[in-house]
């Protein structure tokens, strides 16, 4: 999958997993932060910057990640490409 982050242009691509793996290491200390905490901050952040709500939930890391890229694209964050 491709999408491009609207917020600065950023295209990504790969898997869900791969994508958010690629969205923490362009992360200014958030580089090394386990992959579920990572999307639940992103998340809280978003929540409190651009007040929306994304649902995140999921029992492993690759739902959380597969979850946010699907929240980022329904909330307009993201573009599928």
């Amino acid at each position: 999958m491709r999408i491009r982050l609207t917020d600065d242009g950023r295209m990504l691509q790969g898997t869900a997993t791969q994508i958010v793996q690629t969205m923490r290491s362009l992360a200014l200390g958030r580089e090394t932060v386990p992959l579920g905490e990572y999307i639940d901050w992103v998340a809280d952040q978003l929540s409190r910057l651009k007040e929306v709500h994304l649902d995140v939930g999921g029992e492993t890391d690759d739902d959380k990640a597969q979850k946010l890229v699907a929240e980022l694209l329904r909330t307009g964050l993201a573009k599928m490409l």
